[in-house]
């Protein structure tokens, strides 16, 4: 009975772990496409020019009530959003 549990509580904290270990995997996903829009704004001259960028990366710019997101032009994914100030 007692190795029954055990194997249970080791099953439950592995999966809490790869629960843990993709969270932060989206977080350092998320930042490093966050970087790059910033990056490509940097570049460009005009709001229009940056978008256009983008969307030859893939990427779109989506307005919500939380900010600018950027989305994913093929499945519409939101991937992060980006600052108030961008």
């Amino acid at each position: 009975m007692l190795g029954a549990q055990r194997a249970c509580i080791e099953t439950q904290m592995q999966e809490g772990i790869t629960m843990l270990n993709d969270h932060i995997k989206h977080d350092t996903e998320a930042n490093e496409i966050r970087d790059f829009v910033l990056r490509e704004r940097s570049k460009a001259v005009s709001p229009r020019e940056w978008k256009h960028r983008l969307a030859g990366y893939g990427y779109k710019l989506k307005e919500t009530d939380a900010g600018v997101c950027v989305t994913s032009m093929l499945g519409g994914e939101e991937l992060c959003h980006l600052p108030t100030a961008a």
